[in-house]
């Protein structure tokens, strides 16, 4: 993908809150999507989420091994 169409659609912030949630995207079920996308924002409530979501994560695949 050109890197520059990217960044024309996307700000630097989304990207980089994409960067961080995409793991959860493949991690959690669909039915978490909505909280994952509320994660994104690089926000303190954004923050705060995103470690909920990623302690979920990470005990799901503890609990799955």
């Amino acid at each position: 993908m050109d890197r520059d169409a990217l960044a024309s659609d996307y700000s630097p912030e989304q990207i980089v809150g994409l960067q961080r949630t995409f793991p959860l995207y493949v991690r959690l079920p669909k039915d978490r999507w909505e909280a994952i996308r509320r994660a994104e924002a690089l926000t303190s409530s954004g923050d705060r989420l995103f470690h909920e979501l990623a302690e979920e994560a990470a005990a799901r695949k503890s609990s799955s091994s």
